[in-house]
């Protein structure tokens, strides 16, 4: 859900703008919750990590995906504010025939959050056509 291959302007916005929401709109408190007193390292080491430019220039994960030999279903919000479209359209391109793409209608960066029904029944019916394919599929 929600992969990415490569840093996209898309993402790199919803960095730069959470760390705004992080500094001026209440996620350090949230985040403090689950993270405690690692919450400002850990925000800042993902965040640095992700505007750094030689890890944007560096990160393609792309040349990878044809190694992929099993399905595959890459889900993304149609909403997504942290990824572009093509994110799941070149990953499945890079893998071929073992992925299938899936846009969730109404759904931003996180389906499993904001449509955990929708979610869990796609993932489920996935697993089940995998499972019932794996003679032929998984070996």
């Amino acid at each position: 859900m929600a992969a990415h291959t490569w840093a996209d302007h898309l993402t790199l916005a919803g960095i730069r703008d959470m760390r705004r929401r992080y500094l001026e709109e209440g996620i350090r408190e949230k985040l403090l919750r689950h993270h405690g007193e690692r919450t400002d390292a850990l925000f800042y080491a993902w965040q640095d990590v992700w505007l750094d430019e030689g890890f944007q220039e560096s990160m393609d994960f792309g040349p990878w995906l044809d190694a992929i030999r099993c399905p595959a279903m890459i889900i993304q919000g149609d909403d997504d504010e942290y990824g572009v479209p093509e994110q799941v359209t070149r990953i499945v391109e890079g893998i071929g025939h073992w992925a299938e793409p899936v846009f969730m209608a109404g759904t931003g960066h996180s389906p499993h959050l904001q449509q955990p029904a929708q979610a869990l029944t796609l993932v489920s019916d996935f697993l089940r056509m995998a499972i019932g394919q794996k003679s032929t599929i998984l070996g």
